[in-house]
């Protein structure tokens, strides 16, 4: 086996079988969230590495974990993957293809004793870290979004899904445990078991062109000849899963919901929902509320804002048209949320042809830093950080245009819900190849004399007379 960094795991070996479940679970092992995860559950770190298993094909990766038989405790992480599945199950009981080579089917099986254990919000949770796993290791681009509940998107296509199913142990004599230091029978509270389920395609392939709705995938090349099992995407997978999952036990929904709603694909957008008795309705989706929950925003009189708790939700095929900020319909408009010098009306006038209204308004999750040797900043995502910052509403396509120029390649526009009233808005992330320095970035510093106008001067040909 690889050698065991200090201070993390020692895996037991793996039985003999294939190289592909050996090195998934020697990066399992060998991975510091493995012993965050075992040490939070009062685990012995030695003794927690999962059990991985690799198979050729199976019916359903979440099926077979699901029915596995329960052990007196609960068990320690297990992983399965399979090359085929034949009976790939989505929401509401949908297929979900997977084609040899071209996709990743896996499940992870997690375990805890009743009283601990709560799965609300688990797949938000596991959305948000997996989305922020894949995009940092390189694995996914990073126009990787997420809508809701549960689906991963690339440019309107959906290449992957997140299916969470659990079981209880049926309780009575099999949860009574003898103490041997009593001698006697003692009641133990019963064992509930969550599967997580991804299913991810990785490669174009004409089977899922032929879909009733085309699929997309992360790479947009076609399989290649020959085709590797994706041990580094099985482990991003696990690692991210093991990771939501404690994150949400420790801290809550709270700290994870800034990484969901910054992918949030849906926000802005018109949308029909349609429950699973067939009722529907349209709206314009406006971002989820603190337990997960999607926020649509009804017109009427009055308007009102409606909450889907479960449903099946897609967006209108001519509206995702429109949606796609393309800029070739004019008439449409954004809400456009500023934190550095577009803060300043001096230099979002410079920037934008139209007259817009603003409110100062605070951000939470959010945190803008110093960029070495710029006036402006750059803001990323920080759980339980906030930041102010001007709200502009209604910004004209056009406008809009000009803003993504000004910005450039540094920035990358994503969607955040602001306020009580989780209105959808753009923000410029920063996404430059230049670190942050660790320094937070003062507006105030920024409207000192001659600051603003040696910005205007440098960057927008402003006379800084």
């Amino acid at each position: 086996m690889t050698p065991v960094p200090p201070g993390l795991p020692p895996c037991v070996e793996s039985n003999p079988r294939n190289a592909s479940a050996e090195a998934l679970e020697r990066a399992l092992c060998n991975h510091p969230a493995l012993c965050r995860w075992a040490l939070a559950q009062g685990q012995d770190p030695a003794h927690a590495g999962p059990l991985v298993e690799w198979v050729e094909q199976t019916g359903s990766t979440n099926a077979d974990l699901l029915n596995q038989p329960f052990n007196p405790d609960p068990a320690a992480p297990r992983v399965l993957v399979s090359r085929i599945q034949t009976d790939g199950r989505g929401r509401m009981g949908r297929p979900w293809t997977t084609v040899p080579g071209a996709s990743l089917a896996l499940s992870v099986a997690l375990e805890r004793r009743v009283p601990s254990s709560n799965w609300q919000g688990l797949s938000i949770a596991v959305g948000a870290v997996l989305v922020n796993h894949l995009i940092e290791s390189e694995e996914a681009p990073p126009s990787l979004k997420l809508k809701w509940p549960n689906d991963l998107w690339i440019d309107g296509r959906k290449i992957g899904g997140i299916l969470i199913e659990v079981r209880r142990n049926s309780g009575g004599a099999q949860d009574r445990q003898v103490d041997q230091r009593m001698g006697e029978n003692t009641l133990v509270a019963p064992i509930e078991r969550v599967v997580i389920g991804v299913g991810l395609n990785r490669f174009a392939h004409p089977a899922l062109a032929g879909l009733g709705v085309p699929a997309g995938a992360l790479n947009r090349g076609p399989v290649p000849e020959p085709v590797e099992d994706p041990v580094d995407l099985a482990t991003q997978v696990v690692v991210a899963i093991l990771d939501a999952s404690l994150r949400l036990e420790t801290q809550g929904l709270a700290d994870l919901l800034p990484l969901w709603r910054a992918r949030d694909a849906l926000a802005g957008l018109p949308i029909l929902v349609q429950d699973p008795r067939g009722a529907s309705w349209s709206g314009m989706a406006a971002g989820i509320d603190d337990s997960g929950a999607l926020q649509v925003h009804c017109e009427g009189t009055p308007p009102q804002m409606r909450t889907v708790i479960a449903g099946d939700v897609s967006v209108r095929p001519q509206a995702a048209e429109q949606s796609r900020v393309e800029l070739s319909h004019a008439e449409l408009t954004y809400d456009v949320l500023t934190y550095g010098s577009l803060m300043f009306e001096p230099v979002w006038s410079a920037v934008v042809t139209g007259q817009y209204s603003s409110r100062a308004v605070r951000v939470d999750g959010w945190q803008r830093y110093v960029i070495p040797g710029e006036d402006y900043p750059g803001a990323v995502l920080s759980a339980g950080s906030s930041m102010t910052a001007v709200l502009w509403e209604d910004v004209g396509a056009e406008d809009l245009a000009r803003l993504d120029a000004f910005e450039g390649d540094q920035y990358e526009r994503v969607r955040v819900v602001v306020g009580p009233d989780s209105r959808p808005a753009w923000i410029y992330a920063w996404r430059g190849e230049r670190p942050l320095a660790t320094t937070l970035w003062d507006p105030d510093v920024f409207t000192q004399q001659g600051v603003m106008a040696r910005f205007l001067a440098s960057h927008l040909g402003a006379d800084p007379n």
